[in-house]
């Protein structure tokens, strides 16, 4: 007598369940998927406004389509710095609807931002950024000793979202609106996704890094700024306290903008490496130092989740 395997209930709940853990998992990449779409979106429609008030200015340019694209491109860039600030306006308005919905459907209000903001907490928040803002300049600065081409077209990027110029709207996207919306995207919605996944420190940490780089679609800022959402990811995963997260990428965003890169660069590579010393100890100091524990809520990662729209 030949015996039919029938699964049991728990079988069936079991696949049901890992399912549930794949999909919530896939999740986790949506909001890095948004702002793509965003810039995307913002490129277009730049390149549309552009054009047409080219056309409208001179109807004969269309007959010239390389002069035509080079005209194109040079409008889009003038109008480059308020459209930047607009699409951070729109980034933050979504996440943080998205993130909120997710800690009220399950049940993980986060800490406060009482309890996360402390005078030693900023203290240590400060020197966190300041040696990440040392090592990233010794970056820098090597890959001009190395590279200076590549630091060349960084730099060029920099100066069209007017983040290097006096640009008010360039400033304030960087500076303010960037960490809030970038913050809430990558260590809020993607990082509670994958630990509802049931994804260990190292996914939840450096994944949500890895797309945050991506996210700035060049090389330069890309690998810095995977490492800055690593060390993000870590005071996150650690504290569960997405203020922190957003004070100490506004310190770095904010020195950043502040510091003219052309004062900082230097062939001399003993610098350079002193530099980066420098800003490993600070790092270090502020990591041994710790953080004031601001009263962690553990986030559920049992519970099940649904796609927010």
């Amino acid at each position: 007598m030949v015996r039919i395997f029938a699964p049991s209930t728990s079988f069936y709940l079991g696949r049901i369940y890992t399912m549930k853990k794949v999909l919530t998992f896939i999740q986790a990449f949506l909001p890095f998927i948004v702002i793509l779409a965003l810039q995307m979106i913002l490129i277009f429609v730049l390149s549309i406004i552009a054009g047409t008030q080219l056309i409208s200015e001179q109807p004969d340019l269309a007959s010239n389509q390389t002069l035509y694209k080079e005209l194109i491109s040079a409008r889009a860039s003038q109008m480059l710095p308020n459209a930047v600030m607009i699409l951070h306006i729109l980034n933050v308005i979504i996440m943080l609807f998205w993130f909120t919905r997710i800690n009220k459907k399950d049940n993980t209000p986060g800490t406060s931002f009482k309890r996360s903001v402390t005078i030693k907490n900023i203290v240590m928040v400060t020197l966190i950024a300041i040696g990440i803002q040392c090592v990233i300049t010794s970056g820098l600065n090597l890959i001009n000793y190395m590279k200076p081409e590549l630091l060349a077209n960084y730099k060029a990027l920099l100066d069209k979202a007017g983040i290097t110029s006096s640009s008010v709207p360039g400033l304030i996207a960087a500076t303010f609106l960037a960490p809030i919306g970038e913050e809430l995207a990558f260590r809020g919605v993607t990082m509670r996704y994958l630990k509802k996944a049931g994804a260990g420190f190292w996914v939840v940490t450096i994944l949500p890094a890895i797309l945050f780089g991506v996210q700035h679609l060049n090389i330069v800022q890309g690998i810095y700024a995977a490492i800055i959402g690593f060390v993000l990811g870590y005071i996150m995963y650690k504290y569960d306290s997405i203020y922190l997260t957003i004070l100490l990428h506004m310190i770095i965003n904010t020195t950043s903008c502040i510091t003219d890169l052309e004062l900082l660069d230097t062939d001399n590579l003993t610098h350079i490496l002193i530099m980066c010393l420098v800003g490993v100890i600070f790092s270090a100091a502020a990591r041994y130092a710790t953080i004031t524990n601001p009263a962690v809520v553990p986030v559920e990662t049992t519970s099940d989740t649904t796609q927010c729209a």
